[in-house]
């Protein structure tokens, strides 16, 4: 959470783009769990007219909001700068193919919606060594590219 935090308020204060005015999370229970500390963060720095929303129903994984119309609506209707994605914690390591392809449809999606996607890695997938597991490192560098 740290590192996304860190790194969502230092986009919004050195990227030569405009801060981001409004920032759309879609995650899970632990994407949940960050509402209150995002929103303080922001609250407490120049940033606080930034408009910040949760779509994080436990347990949901990509796909799951892929799948449903309102969140796909939500995407397309909101006119956001950003869109974190935050997938169930199990999902990129065990099911490598279906994070891919739900994230490059959401993807697809946001950046139709003219939004940037970031993801945000939960805490159950980081291993003690502190680094992204190997397999989701690779799988996330494809949409670096």
């Amino acid at each position: 959470m740290r590192i996304l935090l860190f790194f969502l308020l230092t986009l919004t204060t050195t990227h030569a783009a405009p801060p981001p005015k409004k920032i759309l999370f879609i995650g899970n229970i632990y994407t949940a769990q960050i509402r209150q500390a995002v929103t303080g963060l922001f609250a407490a720095s120049p940033h606080k007219d930034t408009q910040l929303e949760f779509i994080t129903p436990g347990g949901r994984t990509l796909q799951q909001h892929l799948d449903n119309p309102k969140t796909l609506e939500r995407i397309a209707t909101g006119e956001w700068d950003l869109v974190v994605l935050q997938d169930q914690s199990q999902t990129p390591a065990l099911h490598p193919d279906a994070f891919l392809k739900s994230s490059a449809a959401l993807h697809a999606a946001i950046t139709a919606a003219k939004a940037r996607t970031f993801f945000n890695e939960s805490p159950a997938t980081i291993p003690h060594n502190h680094g992204l597991p190997v397999q989701e490192a690779t799988l996330l560098k494809k949409f670096a590219t």
